[in-house]
């Protein structure tokens, strides 16, 4: 053989040496990086989490002014997004406490395991390689200067240490292999405990949202619908015209009086259903005609809705509270003086009984 051809390596010794540098040098780079990579998800994933609970604490707030059927939408809505984004705090740390810190640890402790193997292996097989050294030089000189019985026996203790040293090899190879396997199957294991809270994150995310798509959709199709509270109110809330009536006898005296009447005049009275006035154009005669008479027609729907010192009252139907400076909290059943009715905005303006002033739903409200 030529002088510059390669001395074949054994193929156990060259892939055990291969294994250890990859362990020893080629992976713990990139183990690091993957850590790396994985601490900054952990890190992200938990600042989204408690952005999360954040808008759902937002949504939350939707129902202080939102009661009904949306408003325990919103309610749920607003769980759901809690609850998923404490269920996602839960995987990070997960990802933290049984991947992160334990691989950290796992590469500086694998470290010192690979360079101790390799220390020893390269000294048990030097160790080897002298024996059968010093062998083969005896097994020469066996050959030249003993019995064939002698030389058979150097031989055999030759050929005996050769196969010592290649199942020391076969050991070694195998040891280092289960080392290498080992170490990847602990990292997959520790990362399935993470992967394992992220589907149980996911299940649980498809079905509450799942959940509430459904319920949103509902409330989306009613859009157009009444609550069946509201409803029943509207329902029961009678409509009310005021009007000035003459006096029973003469009126030329200029005696009047006021009628809160539900949806018609009294049964007494001459004037028909205001339904059969077309806008109420009928009605501007009846104002000409008091207007005439000394009576202006803001005084009559004036603030306090007062006339000849008769005040427009009403009952409250519900209890209403409120934190706004500008409304009036009502308790059901309590007589209210209403110093501006509904302008069309939904609310009226009254006073109770203690002299405290301020709006409230005319929903809540019936007249007296």
């Amino acid at each position: 053989m030529s002088g510059n051809t390669k001395k074949q390596q054994n193929p156990v010794i060259e892939i055990t040496l291969k294994t250890i540098n990859n362990l020893k040098v080629n992976s713990p780079p990139l183990f690091s990086e993957v850590i790396k990579a994985a601490n900054k998800y952990q890190q992200q994933s938990q600042m989204l989490s408690q952005t999360g609970l954040v808008l759902a604490d937002t949504i939350q707030r939707l129902t202080i002014h939102n009661s009904g059927d949306f408003g325990e939408g919103f309610k749920k809505l607003a769980d759901a997004v809690r609850d998923l984004e404490n269920k996602r705090d839960e995987v990070c740390k997960v990802l933290l406490n049984e991947f992160i810190t334990p691989n950290k640890q796992a590469v500086e402790n694998d470290q010192k395991d690979i360079v101790t193997f390799e220390k020893n292996y390269k000294k048990d097989r030097d160790s080897m390689r002298q024996e059968i050294l010093k062998l083969e030089a005896k097994t020469r000189k066996a050959g030249k200067k003993t019995t064939p019985e002698v030389l058979k026996q150097q031989i055999t203790e030759l050929n005996d240490k050769i196969k010592e040293s290649e199942q020391l090899n076969a050991n070694k190879l195998r040891d280092v292999v289960l080392m290498e396997r080992k170490k990847h199957a602990t990292f997959l294991s520790q990362f399935n405990q993470f992967l394992e809270k992220e589907i149980e994150l996911a299940t649980e995310s498809i079905a509450k949202y799942s959940t509430a798509l459904n319920t949103h959709r509902e409330l989306i199709n009613t859009q157009s619908q009444l609550p069946s509270e509201t409803e029943s109110m509207i329902s029961k809330q009678e409509r009310t015209l005021v009007q000035i009536q003459p006096q029973q006898g003469d009126s030329s005296n200029g005696d009047y009086r006021i009628s809160y009447a539900p949806g018609t005049v009294q049964a007494d009275s001459t004037y028909e259903s205001y339904d059969s006035y077309d806008n109420y154009d009928n009605y501007d005669n009846y104002d000409q005609s008091y207007t005439d008479s000394g009576y202006d027609q803001q005084q009559q729907y004036g603030d306090q809705q007062q006339y000849g010192g008769t005040e427009l009252q009403a009952r409250a139907l519900y209890d209403y509270d409120s934190h706004e400076p500008t409304d009036l909290c009502l308790r059901a059943g309590e007589i209210l003086s209403i110093l501006q009715q509904d302008d069309g905005s939904g609310w009226s303006k009254g006073r109770n009984s203690n002299g405290m002033e301020g709006i409230f739903p005319s929903s809540y409200i019936e007249y007296v």
